[in-house]
């Protein structure tokens, strides 16, 4: 005997080398359940980021992976800052960012965020969240003190890397 599959059972989305011009719908992000978002390489504008705004109403989700999406700009990154999102896991590697690092906001509950491959430069922030275990920051063009960089980081348990 078959069971029906609800929208609201989905725990996690794998979504990966999309071709087609299809949008992930903003439900997606509201179920009760979803635990991991994964939209990897190709999401068009206006699927998960809308006016600068992301729709993860979802107090559960707890890793979002964008990977390798054509994002562009700080304003992905600050979404996060913004409105608080408390994404434990958040992966923005491989997307053209291209944004000083230091003028932008780091989410505040993240702890693992991985910005590699995203054409970030400019300094080396100082401060990052409290709650971050793993930075990975591999392929920038980042410049700075390293020393006041781990300096900034008393509570960081992670590693770092590509600095």
């Amino acid at each position: 005997m078959a069971t029906d599959v609800k929208p609201e059972h989905i725990g996690s989305l794998w979504q990966q080398h999309r071709r087609g011009r299809e949008k992930l719908p903003g439900w997606l992000f509201r179920l009760p359940l979803m635990e991991l978002a994964l939209a990897s390489t190709g999401l068009q504008p206006g699927d998960c980021v809308r006016q600068g705004m992301l729709p993860l109403l979802n107090q559960t989700l707890n890793s979002l992976v964008l990977a390798g999406n054509n994002l562009t700009g700080p304003d992905i990154l600050n979404c996060f800052a913004l409105y608080n999102f408390s994404i434990p896991t958040l992966d923005l590697s491989s997307n053209p960012l291209a944004f000083e690092l230091s003028t932008s906001q780091l989410p505040p509950y993240t702890q693992f965020l991985d910005l590699s491959h995203c054409l970030l430069h400019g300094p080396i922030p100082t401060k990052f969240p409290i709650s971050l275990e793993e930075l990975y920051l591999t392929n920038n063009t980042l410049s700075g003190c390293i020393r006041s960089f781990l300096q900034g980081l008393d509570r960081f348990l992670g590693s770092i890397f590509g600095l």
